[in-house]
Order: structure tokens, then C-alpha cells, then sequence
């Protein structure tokens, strides 16, 4: 038999504190930010991508 019990950790805070992930300084949203123009095509990159995969 076996005793189930429920788990306590939390996989965010594990990854924080193994250093895996840094939280965010500030709380700005990323819908806030200005679009980029960053000369590249990434609907032809993941078609591509996509292509390569078959």
C-alpha cells in the first residue's frame, strides 16, 4: 500500500532558487512596448523551421 500525499513544491520558486530563472526587476507589461522593426521575417523563419521538421 501506498500513502499519498500531496507535493509542496512549487516548480517557479524551485527554478528561482536553483538560479535557472531570474524574476522580472520591474512589473512592466510586454503588451506596453513600442513594436520593433528588427529586418527579419519570423513567419518565413518558422516556415522554414517547420519545413525542415517533415
Amino acid at each position: 500500500m501506498a500513502r499519498l500525499v500531496p507535493i509542496d513544491s512549487d516548480t517557479w520558486d524551485d527554478m528561482v532558487v536553483s538560479g535557472r530563472v531570474i524574476v522580472a526587476e520591474d512589473d512592466a507589461d510586454i503588451v506596453d512596448e513600442p513594436p520593433g522593426d528588427y529586418d527579419v521575417d519570423a513567419s518565413a523563419v518558422l516556415n522554414t523551421m517547420r519545413s525542415e521538421e517533415r
